[in-house]
């Protein structure tokens, strides 16, 4: 049985009712079964879901605490440090990479969260395989560093002025 709600609507000190609604729909979803589960070296359990409709393959990697991160001095560092996997990897430059994911219809992103990739299932081996050398083996570079961390300085700089305006 579904409950009916009425809205009151104040006018000019007067009440009057308006169309009763009733109570949204109890939403009935199932999570999808996984087509394929692993367990990483680091205890992490991956679950895998194939979807045929959509020629698209989605990988997000969230770190445990990325609310926290995203909002604290420590994420500050963590997103420093997810910056500077963008400036280039053992054997490809940032350019590389970019014109890489491109030319293969492929996002990636990294931040005090974690990181992601967007591609098409097609030829993705490829595309995890870069992905994955960008998160293992970047190369810092010292011009990349230098411009990161005077943006993460001005970063700090505002987080500060922040919390003392509370």
């Amino acid at each position: 049985s579904r409950r009916r709600h009425t809205r009151y609507i104040s006018v000019t000190g007067v009440q009057t009712c308006a169309l009763p609604i009733s109570a949204p729909a109890k939403i009935n979803f199932q999570f999808p079964k996984p087509t394929k589960e692993l367990s990483l070296a680091n205890g992490i359990k991956a679950i895998f879901h194939k979807n045929d409709r959509w020629p698209i393959f989605h990988l997000d990697i969230q770190l445990r605490d990325a609310s926290y991160l995203e909002n604290s001095k420590d994420g500050i560092l963590v997103d420093f440090l997810m910056s500077m996997l963008m400036e280039g990897t053992q054997g490809f430059s940032k350019k590389e990479n970019v014109e890489f994911f491109g030319n293969n219809a492929a996002g990636y992103g990294f931040d005090a969260s974690g990181a992601f990739l967007n591609c098409l299932n097609e030829n993705y081996e490829d595309t995890f395989k870069r992905f994955f050398l960008i998160l293992t083996k970047p190369t810092f570079p010292v011009e990349a560093f230098n411009k990161i961390k005077s943006i993460m300085i001005d970063k700090i700089t505002d987080l500060k002025k922040d919390q003392s305006a509370v």
